[in-house]
């Protein structure tokens, strides 16, 4: 049987305002595939798994940052560009802002 882990996420709200008075509501998740690969899951309040990017979009937000290593052979191969374009996607598919930081 497979451990649940419930992973209470640390989110650093990123409130950036693009002008006319709108701010984003966002969270740095770039470690959630590296999460899920080592078996971590998350859970919305029903106790449900749900996919990382999906569980912060219906709490509320609506943009998320990723971070992209100069050498992610040096981080086990996370956050290079095949890494960041599997998150990327799927934040666009949810309709969110995407930040990137290099």
């Amino acid at each position: 049987m497979m451990k649940k882990n419930l992973l209470l996420l640390p989110l650093a709200a990123l409130l950036i305002s693009c002008g006319g008075g709108h701010y984003w509501k966002g969270a740095d998740i770039g470690w959630a595939t590296q999460l899920e690969a080592s078996g971590q899951y998350f859970y919305n309040e029903e106790g449900e798994k749900v996919e990382c990017t999906r569980l912060m979009k219906d709490l509320g937000l609506d943009a998320v940052r990723f971070r992209v290593w100069v050498d992610p052979s040096k981080h086990g191969n996370w956050n290079g560009a095949e890494d960041l374009l599997v998150k990327a996607s799927r934040a666009r598919d949810l309709g969110m802002e995407i930040m990137i930081d290099f």
